[in-house]
Order: structure tokens, then C-alpha cells, then sequence
């Protein structure tokens, strides 16, 4: 399967995350630790494009993950026409993170931060005030574009997407996609390597 189908898929399967009051599991002391200092540094909460999110990196391994934010409250594997995948939920990060599990040493594919919803919608029937989940974390990328943001200010400060069907906007240079509510609000931003869309 190619990397732009994969691709694709990661931004459904971002914009159709679970709420995170039907999968809450408890953490542990340390996971708790080190999501906490995560938060303390405003650096780590920096989107940056093509690279990854914070600390985490596309291409680092689950390892590398687990040493930095500690054990997902929830994740899943998923075999989609042949490409493997695991996906990991930190629910109070709005974090989410696609590993590609097709190498010995699974690696960090997508980084995604998410506005999770109330309940299940698809993609189109959204609605920021009615359907989500007030972000946790101010996730934003070097010029202040994060959750919550409107796609008009996002298409302000970066004019030319690759890819822009109202819902869906896309940056392939940048290695950048964003899934906006019905309400023009960004409600998923996903960081993948540049050229990859």
C-alpha cells in the first residue's frame, strides 16, 4: 500500500478518535509524572511541522515515547491492506500517535493533536461547541495555529494548501493536515514527514 493511502488513513482515524469518557484508564504514578513535566515546559507543546510535536519526533520508536510521555491511556493495532499499525491515545495530552509497525523496530509515523469529540460524528457533522471537548493542552504550531484555531486564520497565515476541501486542509510541502469542525475550527492537527500527503 502507499504512503499517501497510509497517509489518509491517519486523518481518519485522527478525526474519529474515541471520547476519552468511554476508554479512561488509570495511570500510574510515573506516566503521571511524566506527562506533568511535559506540561511544565511551554517548548514542549510546539507544533513543528514535518518534524513532530514537542518531544516527540516522527520517526522515533515506541521506546523513545514511552521514556518521554509514559503509557497511552488507550491504543489499538490495525492491519489496512496489508500496512500494520499501532495507535496511541493520551487523552489528557490530546495527543494521539501512529506508530508503522512494517519494520522491525516500529517507528513514530504521525503525531496528531485532537479536540476530542462528545460522542460519535462523522466527519462534516461536527460542530465545535456542540460536539467537542474543550482541548486540555494549547498544542500550537510557531505562529500560533492549534485547536480551536479558525481555518480561515490558519489559511490567513499560510495561503497556498495543497489540499483544501472546506474540512480538510492540507500542506504537503510542510508535511501538515488539519480537520476543521462544520464551524471552520480546527479540530485535529496532524504532523507527518514533509511530502508525504
Amino acid at each position: 500500500m502507499g504512503k499517501k493511502v497510509f497517509a489518509i488513513l491517519v486523518l481518519v482515524l485522527a478525526g474519529a478518535a474515541p471520547s476519552p469518557a468511554s476508554q479512561h484508564h488509570k495511570l500510574t504514578p510515573a506516566d503521571k509524572a511524566k506527562r506533568q513535566a511535559l506540561l511544565a515546559n511551554p517548548s514542549n507543546l510546539q507544533i513543528l511541522p514535518g518534524v513532530g510535536a514537542g518531544q516527540i519526533l516522527l520517526g522515533e520508536g515506541q521506546d523513545q515515547v514511552l521514556d518521554y510521555i509514559g503509557q497511552p491511556d488507550y491504543s489499538w493495532d490495525q492491519n489496512f491492506q496489508g500496512h500494520r499499525s499501532t495507535t496511541w491515545n493520551y487523552y489528557d495530552l490530546n495527543l494521539q500517535i501512529v506508530f508503522d509497525d512494517n519494520t522491525a523496530a516500529p517507528y513514530v509515523y504521525s503525531v496528531s493533536l485532537v479536540a476530542w469529540q462528545k460522542g460519535n460524528h462523522t466527519l462534516g457533522e461536527i460542530y465545535w461547541d456542540k460536539n467537542v471537548e474543550t482541548p486540555q493542552v494549547n498544542w500550537a504550531t510557531l505562529d500560533g495555529i492549534g485547536l480551536g484555531t479558525t481555518s480561515f486564520d490558519l489559511i490567513r497565515k499560510h495561503p497556498d494548501p495543497s489540499l483544501n476541501n472546506t474540512l480538510i486542509i492540507q500542506y504537503s510541502g510542510d508535511g501538515m493536515s488539519y480537520v476543521t469542525s462544520v464551524d471552520h475550527r480546527i479540530t485535529t492537527i496532524t504532523v507527518l514527514r514533509r511530502g508525504t500527503l
